[in-house]
């Protein structure tokens, strides 16, 4: 659920984070990476992988409200309108949402979109699993929240105590992890690799990679080949102990692009700790 475009500019580089502030938001985005490959997961075997984007899921839970505008949904969504307008082609196409022409106040060409049935039994088969394994994740998302601590600010409430609202904050969370990653690195993969080497010391090993990015052996592979290529990591081959093993280490080079990214995803952060603060206050109230 976290590789969504979000329609911002990234920020202008400011000053150099301290080793610590580094540290803590690589480990953060780890932590968000974990909770949106879950809940993708959660999703995708409750309704279908058709339905497990973080735009589907916020188009959705918008509508379950009543009917809204492309346009208005993409305000309230935090996509580009081409973005959202492929979503509701791909749901009109499953008979999720339907088009109305209806007449608004300032525009009398609008054309709404709404649920159909079978979307409104959708968009709840969808909230309600989210509901039942979000137990399972609180750990995740309060390390989200304290690794993000910018101070106050934040663009969201507190969901709502319906698992709608769940879903939506969710999927707010998702599409603004993903942008701002994406801000600061074209390849998110790449950026979540540093973070896991900056998390691991500076040095780790492909299989631990693999695993803490989510990546299948020959995606590891693929990333770690872009990376060295580019100068940001390094390989060397061979141990004390296993002359076949293989160790990633981050060059000076890698280090500065995390840093860099840490700046520019400062701007975002009070944003992204807010809502998995929000996210963890849904879970707790829901466990007691």
């Amino acid at each position: 659920m976290y590789a969504d475009e979000l329609a911002s500019a990234p920020a202008a580089l400011g000053a150099k984070p301290t080793s610590a502030r580094v540290e803590s938001v690589a480990l953060g985005l780890l932590a968000a990476d974990r909770v949106g490959r879950a809940f993708t997961a959660v999703i995708e075997q409750t309704v279908g992988e058709h339905y497990s984007s973080n735009a589907s899921v916020a188009t959705l839970a918008l509508l379950s409200a009543g009917s809204l505008r492309p346009r208005d949904l993409s305000a309230a969504i935090g996509l580009p309108t081409p973005t959202v307008s492929r979503t509701i082609d791909r749901l009109e196409a499953s008979n999720d949402v339907t088009r109305e022409g209806r007449q608004v106040a300032d525009d009398g060409r609008a054309v709404l979109i709404r649920l159909t049935r079978r979307g409104r039994r959708q968009e709840r088969a969808i909230a309600e699993a989210l509901v039942a394994s979000a137990g399972s994740l609180s750990a995740s998302i309060d390390e989200v929240a304290a690794r993000f601590d910018g101070g106050p600010g934040g663009l969201t409430a507190p969901p709502e105590p319906t698992a709608t609202g769940l879903s939506l904050a969710l999927a707010q969370a998702g599409i603004a992890a993903g942008g701002v990653l994406r801000s600061a690195a074209d390849d998110v993969a790449g950026a979540l690799t540093l973070c896991a080497l900056v998390a691991d010391g500076g040095e780790s090993r492909p299989s631990l990679i693999s695993e803490q990015v989510g990546l299948t052996s020959g995606g590891t592979t693929k990333v770690l080949d872009r990376l060295e290529s580019d100068g940001a990591i390094e390989r060397c081959f061979g141990t004390s102990t296993d002359r076949r093993a293989v160790v990633l280490t981050l060059t000076t080079s890698g280090r500065q692009r995390v840093e860099e990214m840490v700046v520019r995803l400062e701007p975002h952060l009070p944003r992204l700790q807010r809502l998995f603060a929000s996210l963890g206050e849904y879970v707790a109230r829901k466990a007691s």
